[in-house]
């Protein structure tokens, strides 16, 4: 009888000492993998938040521009303003495509931007107030 439970504990003793080192190869190999794959995402997540930094740098250079450009047209002539009200739906049309809305319906830009978004639809609303007369031939480039 003593040797099958010698037998038994030794069974016992292989099968428990076989799964702790199961479960510890595994912790192991799956720390070092979680390891391997921050390592090598590192440098693009990186690379992303330099590319983030730039683009948000840009934007707020071209926000800039375009919060001076369309301050000069407030006081523009009326016939200068036509023509850029109807640049402005020109370049909309044809970069439909790329656009996910047009900008003065874009909700990011508008969350964002909302003066200059709202720019455009508030010209032709004064567009709109004021008697219709044809613009001077100084108002096309």
């Amino acid at each position: 009888m003593r040797t099958e439970d010698n037998y038994l504990a030794e069974i016992t003793g292989m099968a428990v000492g076989t799964q702790n080192g199961l479960r510890r190869g595994h912790e192991a190999g799956y720390t070092d993998g979680w390891n391997d794959a921050v390592a090598q995402m590192e440098p693009r997540f990186q690379q992303l938040q330099q590319e983030v930094a730039a683009l948000s740098y840009a934007m707020n250079g071209l926000g800039l521009i375009a919060y001076a450009a369309l301050a000069g047209l407030d006081q523009a002539p009326r016939a200068h303003q036509i023509v850029a009200m109807n640049k402005y739906g020109d370049l909309v049309t044809k970069n439909r495509q790329v656009l996910l809305h047009s900008p003065h319906l874009d909700p990011i830009l508008l969350a964002r931007e909302k003066q200059a978004a709202e720019w455009f639809p508030k010209l032709y609303e004064r567009l709109q107030n004021k008697p219709v007369q044809a613009p001077s031939p100084e108002a096309y480039p």
